[in-house]
C-alpha cells in the first residue's frame, strides 16, 4: 500500500503536456501491482513502472505522486530501447500484442475445461499465437546476429525468448494447464525481456528517459 510520507527515494519524469493515459497520480489504497494490472493488463508490469520511473522504494511511495506510464512502445522509445534492439523489439512487441489481442478468448475457451490439458480455441486464436511464436524465434534469431557488444542483458533476453516461443506455440495448440499460470508465465517472459532491455539501454548509453 502507498503511504503518505514525502517520497523522497523517488525520481520521475514530469511533462504538462503528458496525457492523463500517459501520467498517473497515486490515490489512498494504491499498490503498484493494482496500477499496472489496470494499465498493462498484468500486475507484473509493475516491474516496467518501477524500472522506468526509477523507483528505489515502492513500498514508501506517496499519495499524490505522479509516475509515468505511457504505452509500452512510447516507454521503450523514451528509453532509447530501439537504439539496440532496432529490428528485434518491434517484433517482440508485435508478438506481445498477437498475444494479448487473444487472451481473454483463451481464458474463455478454458473457464469450463479447467481439467482438460488440451482445450479448443478459435482457430483466429490458434493461427495468432502460431505467428507469435514464430515472431519470437525470428527476434531471437536476429538478436544473436546483433553486432553490438555482447552484454549480460543481451544474453538474459535471448534466454527468455525461446521459452517464450514455445510457451506461445503450446498455447497455440490449446495446451491448458488448468490454473492460467501458463499465460501468466507468458507476461512474466515479456517483463522480463522489456526489463533487461531498459537496463541494457541505459548501461549502452548512458541513456536518460526523456518525455
Amino acid at each position: 500500500m502507498l503511504t503518505t510520507q514525502a517520497a523522497n527515494n523517488i525520481s520521475v519524469t514530469t511533462s504538462a503536456n503528458e496525457t492523463s493515459r500517459n501520467r498517473y497520480q497515486l490515490k489512498q489504497g494504491d499498490t503498484l501491482w493494482n496500477i499496472a494490472r489496470s494499465r498493462y493488463g498484468n500486475r507484473h508490469y509493475s516491474t516496467i513502472i518501477i524500472t522506468h520511473n526509477n523507483i528505489s522504494r515502492p513500498e514508501s511511495l506517496s499519495i499524490g505522486t505522479s509516475i509515468n506510464t505511457p504505452d509500452i512502445d512510447i516507454l521503450l522509445q523514451q528509453e532509447g530501447v530501439y537504439a539496440i534492439l532496432q529490428y528485434e523489439m518491434p517484433l517482440i512487441l508485435q508478438a506481445y500484442l498477437l498475444f494479448t489481442e487473444n487472451e481473454a478468448t483463451l481464458i474463455e475457451s478454458r473457464l469450463n475445461n479447467r481439467k482438460q490439458r488440451i482445450v479448443s480455441i478459435p482457430e483466429k486464436a490458434r493461427y495468432d499465437l502460431s505467428m507469435a511464436s514464430e515472431i519470437i524465434l525470428q527476434a531471437k534469431n536476429i538478436l544473436t546476429r546483433n553486432s553490438i557488444s555482447d552484454s549480460n542483458f543481451k544474453n538474459r533476453i535471448a534466454a527468455q525468448l525461446q521459452p517464450l516461443s514455445i510457451a506461445l506455440r503450446e498455447l497455440s495448440a490449446g495446451s491448458n494447464d488448468g490454473y492460467g499460470y501458463d499465460t501468466d508465465m507468458i507476461h512474466q517472459r515479456i517483463v522480463r525481456i522489456i526489463d533487461y532491455a531498459i537496463h541494457w539501454s541505459r548501461q549502452n548509453a548512458d541513456h536518460k528517459p526523456q518525455t
